[in-house]
């Protein structure tokens, strides 16, 4: 998750498909399943959540 975050805010969200596969993905093996709760804190999902612009439907209310 952390690699995420810094992505976000280094790069700025990938809006686009295009976007999303140009960026890097480190190797992983587990899943979210069996992360401890340090590698998936909450203050981390929030940081990346809140990154992402909002739909155009959502923005226009």
């Amino acid at each position: 998750m952390d690699w995420l975050v810094q992505d976000i805010e280094e790069n700025g969200p990938a809006t686009t498909k295009e976007e999303a596969d140009a960026r890097p993905v480190p190797d992983f093996q587990g899943s979210a399943s069996t992360l401890s709760d340090a590698q998936w804190s909450a203050r981390e999902f929030l940081r990346a959540l809140l990154a992402q612009p909002l739909p155009k439907e959502l923005g226009q209310q």
